[in-house]
């Protein structure tokens, strides 16, 4: 089994003895959501706008709207990773939901929204979100740790335990 998914089973199982729940999901969010931004916030924006500009340029529309879309929920992931680093959830929230519907690929949209969730103390929100995820793709390892984190957090101990077994069989 991974270390990281030994890590993460260690902690839940002092959870479901009543030790600082909060603590240890905010410690264990923060450490996920820091992980997953990249080092260049704007790189994902650049990239999205530039690939639309260059469509647009050699006519092909469909492409352009797809590539500008892009570039749209790649803004709103800076906006609501500005907000949640300013501790403003709310604003957060709204720009995660926003990037979550701005594409066909809401993933992102949808973990971030998640940890500002778990985040907020909303950790059945996080697990409902993160449940749907993990329907759509067994093998996402990130979003499954996530879930387990949210299933830890609303309480559910054990669900996070089986959630992180199944995730290190599939890894």
């Amino acid at each position: 089994m991974p270390l990281v998914f030994l890590t993460i089973r260690k902690v839940i199982h002092r959870l479901s003895r009543g030790q600082c729940l909060g603590c240890v999901v905010l410690a264990l969010a923060s450490a996920t959501w820091s992980s997953a931004q990249a080092a260049d916030p704007l790189a994902g924006l650049q990239a999205a706008s530039d690939a639309a500009e260059a469509a647009l340029r050699d006519g092909e529309l469909q492409i352009a709207d797809s590539r500008y879309r892009e570039a749209l929920r790649e803004g709103w992931l800076v906006i609501g990773g500005l907000d949640a680093a300013e501790r403003r959830w709310a604003a957060a929230a709204t720009a995660f939901e926003h990037a979550a519907s701005a594409t066909v690929h809401p993933r992102q949209g949808l973990l971030s929204l998640a940890l500002v969730h778990i985040q907020t103390g909303r950790a059945p929100d996080a697990a409902q979100i993160l449940t749907r995820l993990v329907a759509r793709d067994k093998s996402d390892i990130e979003s499954r740790r996530l879930l387990a984190q949210a299933l830890a957090a609303s309480g559910q101990p054990a669900e996070a335990v089986q959630e992180l077994e199944e995730a290190a069989a599939t890894a």
